[in-house]
């Protein structure tokens, strides 16, 4: 059985996922030192707790 989806990918929407990689893309490039890796231990666990 094919898959059929059930959707219509518009020009807009094309666009909209096209920025969202390129954000992601800049994101994943971007240096972790370690204070900033501190910083989000300390921030998922204090979200963690509540």
């Amino acid at each position: 059985m094919p898959f059929e989806p059930k959707f219509s990918l518009t020009a807009q929407i094309a666009t909209d996922l096209m920025r969202i990689e390129a954000a992601k893309q800049a994101v994943v490039h971007l240096p972790i030192t370690a204070s900033v890796l501190t910083t989000l231990r300390e921030t998922a666990s204090t979200t963690a707790t509540f």
